[in-house]
């Protein structure tokens, strides 16, 4: 079934591939992972190295905006900040070393929520920049970035996160909002599952298993929850994802459009990547699923690609699951 979707945004989008993982929340099981285009293996001559690759696990990239509910977890651990801390992102952009960072629009002062909801650069710089340098990383390596996933799949990425030096303002805004590192989908997973599970990692796990690898607790139950609760605002009106949004449940997700590095140096202007990483029930998560559109063609923000791919797979799961509603059906 994921298979499928993904094929048929990846076609619609006229898009280079997609890729995606479905996680088990409690035990860490990989449910399912998939990469579009693919090949049949009874006929040799269409096997190319490209449709060959397990892109979930091999291909590192930067993942943008989807990191951003991590910032908020440093913000949060930090003892800074309380979820209902106000940011001021006036007048809509902060220049840092020469640099502007923008907002879609001027979002004036917002709390953690509207930060995700909105996607706000500029408040995840500010954030940022007052907690020490190695605040946000630590975190992110907390969750799994920067090392293999407990999979061992051959020529398994680990990624690349680094801390950057006090004085490297703009580096520390940019990993904030998820430039300036690399990642692999399965550790977007894993880092979303963990949230979901209330802060405890549950390692990866291709096969089904009765004993469980041991699990970790990496944050506060109490802190993680909040952040889930807050990523419900996505996929509400006025969120980036409503198109993620399944009737009869609470979705909490994120959504992560990127520019594509071009290999001559920079970015390419109208080559995107779009990520969606959500999470259902969200009154207690049971299913974790993670959507990459590479460059589409087509529309190129994640919530109009990556959301609705979400939405098919995880509404199918759900319904597979037997998962109960967490939330009145909507009546016509």
């Amino acid at each position: 079934m994921l298979y499928k979707e993904l094929e048929k945004a990846g076609r619609l989008q006229q898009a280079r591939w997609s890729t995606g993982m479905v996680v088990d929340v409690q035990t860490g099981e990989v449910l399912a992972l998939s990469t579009w285009p693919s090949f049949n293996s009874n006929n040799l001559n269409e096997m190319t190295g490209e449709n060959q690759r397990n892109r979930a696990l091999l291909d590192v990239f930067e993942p943008g905006s989807v990191m951003k509910p991590f910032t908020v977890a440093a913000a949060l651990d930090s003892g800074k900040y309380t979820a209902n801390s106000l940011i001021d992102t006036n007048p809509g952009s902060i220049r840092v070393q020469g640099y502007t960072i923008r907002d879609h629009n001027n979002l004036g002062n917002i709390n953690f929520a509207t930060l995700l909801q909105k996607s706000s650069n500029v408040a995840s710089t500010k954030i940022a920049l007052s907690l020490p340098p190695d605040a946000i990383t630590n975190m992110q390596h907390k969750f799994g970035f920067g090392a293999k996933t407990p999979l061992q799949f051959p020529g398994e990425g680990s990624g690349l996160v680094t801390t950057p030096q006090e004085k490297e303002y703009s580096r520390r805004a940019t990993v904030s909002y998820g430039y300036g590192l690399q990642v692999t989908l399965a550790q977007v997973a894993q880092a979303y599952a963990a949230l979901a599970a209330g802060g405890v990692m549950h390692p990866l796990t291709l096969t089904k298993t009765d004993k469980p690898l041991p699990s970790k607790r990496i944050m506060e139950h109490e802190q993680a929850m909040s952040i889930v609760k807050m990523l419900e605002a996505v996929t509400e009106p006025g969120g980036t994802a409503k198109a993620a949004a399944i009737d009869g449940y609470r979705v909490a997700g994120k959504t992560g459009t990127s520019r594509r590095i071009n290999p001559n140096g920079g970015y390419y202007t109208d080559q995107y990547r779009n990520v969606f990483a959500g999470m259902a029930p969200a009154s207690n998560p049971k299913l974790v699923s993670v959507i990459l559109i590479e460059d589409p063609r087509g529309l190129h923000y994640a919530g109009l690609t990556a959301a609705p791919v979400f939405h098919n797979v995880m509404k199918e799961a759900l319904r597979l699951y037997n998962v109960p509603l967490d939330r009145p059906l909507q009546t016509e």
